[in-house]
């Protein structure tokens, strides 16, 4: 699916927002077979409108922590938000996928290596299963205390004493 394709789709969907979703996600999925292509589009979008709802842009972000789909899917959002890769919080490689815990997990990273600091504005985007989507730009307030994840312990000695 090209981009234009997916936009069309996209403000399709906002129309005929009476449909279930359902109806509009069968439709879709029998054409397309997979929705990497939409989300290729969907996450900048939707980010860029929670941005635009809030009065900022993407220069005003201190951190964007996207849903962990796949890599592309976040440099595409990353580069259509013009977001540089020191701003992208991207934990994908130690996870793969999880859902909809992917930004929550990143947001907790983030915190305990110290990305996120009180009075910054992060930028936080998903998309779901159900062709559903949301973003969201939070101004952290609550005080950071930024905790070392705890080394592994050596194993203990296997040798045993009679």
């Amino acid at each position: 699916m090209r981009n234009a394709d997916a936009t069309r789709l996209y403000y399709a969907l906002q129309i005929l927002s009476g449909v279930p979703t359902w109806v509009v996600m069968s439709v879709y999925l029998v054409q397309e077979r997979h929705l990497s292509p939409l989300q290729l589009v969907l996450m900048g979008t939707a980010m860029e409108e929670a941005l635009a709802n809030a009065g900022m842009s993407s220069d005003d972000m201190d951190l964007f922590i996207p849903h962990q789909a796949n890599l592309r899917i976040i440099e595409s959002a990353s580069k259509r938000l013009g977001v540089p890769s020191e701003k992208v919080f991207v934990n994908i490689e130690r996870y793969g996928n999880t859902s909809a815990a992917a930004v929550p997990i990143a947001l907790c990273e983030a915190i305990e290596q110290g990305r996120v600091q009180q009075g910054q504005h992060i930028g936080m985007v998903a998309f779901g299963a159900g062709l559903t989507w949301a973003a969201a730009v939070v101004k952290w307030t609550a005080p950071v205390v930024s905790s070392p994840v705890p080394a592994e312990k050596e194993p203990a000695s296997a040798s045993v004493q009679r």
